[in-house]
């Protein structure tokens, strides 16, 4: 199979205001720090 941006191992998404992006938990995922003044807010859940 060949790589393309829909099926590449990693992906980086850039953050924009007001945004939600949800996806499985057995995603591995990570956040870069978080260095400005503003709060940022996160939220992690468990739909069953």
């Amino acid at each position: 199979r060949f790589v393309s941006e829909r099926n590449k191992a990693q992906r980086l998404i850039r953050p924009i205001p007001g945004m939600a992006l949800f996806f499985p938990s057995y995603f591995w995922h990570g956040v870069r720090p978080y260095e400005k003044e503003a709060i940022r807010h996160s939220m992690a859940f468990d739909v069953i």
